[in-house]
């Protein structure tokens, strides 16, 4: 999957937590991102590619 001129390989993807996905990711990609961003988007990035829903309407825990 393409997002923002990053190629993200499914298979991989799938293979990491989402935890472990935004680690290895946080600090490479990015970068003109406020973290706070570069957070939110390597989580639905993780979540379109693992199909997960959207959490939109999902209470705060």
């Amino acid at each position: 999957m393409r997002i923002d001129n990053v190629t993200f390989v499914d298979e991989q993807v799938k293979k990491l937590t989402k935890e472990k996905f935004i680690e290895k990711h946080f600090s490479v990609i990015w970068q003109d991102k406020k973290e706070s961003d570069r957070k939110k988007v390597l989580s639905d990035v993780y979540d379109k590619i693992c199909g997960k829903p959207d959490n939109q309407g999902k209470a705060a825990e």
